[in-house]
């Protein structure tokens, strides 16, 4: 007997972290037009993958100019990086705006320390400063991030000088199959034979 698994879809893709409301729509004024990168620190306490890097875009008017997001291994290493723009596409809309997202290859982030971060640059309205968030239980967040080297565009952001949240960019879970309908899909040419043979027997 052959059997086939048939596949009903995939679970909806989510956010590594959501924010609740409460947020003051943030421009860097103080930041150099070279950028200087923004992001927070979390620890992930059980495997998940991701498959895109997003920015937050108040209002979802636009971002203005280019910005650059990627994610690092806590201490620098850099994993994975996208430049998103006006056209990226505009995901998990909420009333104070939504995510421009860009995919990347699936990216599986075992248990550990990492920090995400964005460029920002003045008058560019691409993070939320202080609003209220929920993560996914898988992953904690530990705290603001942002680089010392102000002006070298996109680089890990590893101090610490904000002092309250700042959600600029975000991480999109990778959608997962759900299984659907186990299907028979037919009978070994043999198996037929004898089934026919036992109904003459019986006949």
């Amino acid at each position: 007997i052959v059997l086939a698994l048939g596949w009903a879809g995939s679970a909806n893709a989510g956010l590594v972290l959501n924010t609740t409301g409460g947020g003051i729509e943030s421009v860097c004024g103080g930041c150099s037009p070279g950028g200087t990168t923004f992001g927070w620190a979390f620890t992930v306490s059980s495997t998940i993958t991701v498959d895109g890097l997003g920015i937050w875009d108040y209002d979802a008017d636009g971002i203005g100019p280019s910005i650059s997001a990627g994610l690092w291994l806590d201490g620098g290493a850099l994993l994975t990086s996208v430049v998103i723009t006006n056209s990226s596409t505009l995901e998990f809309p909420t009333v104070e705006g939504g995510w421009r997202f860009e995919d990347i290859a699936q990216l599986v982030l075992t248990p550990g320390n990492y920090v995400i971060g964005h460029t920002a640059f003045p008058e560019t309205p691409s993070a939320m400063v202080n609003p209220g968030f929920t993560t996914i239980p898988e992953v904690t967040y530990t705290g603001p991030s942002d680089s010392v080297l102000s002006g070298s565009g996109l680089i890990s952001p590893d101090g610490s000088t904000l002092g309250i949240p700042v959600f600029g960019p975000n991480l999109r879970i990778a959608a997962v199959p759900i299984p659907g309908t186990v299907y028979f899909l037919g009978l070994s040419q043999a198996a037929r034979g004898y089934s026919r043979r036992k109904q003459n027997l019986f006949s």
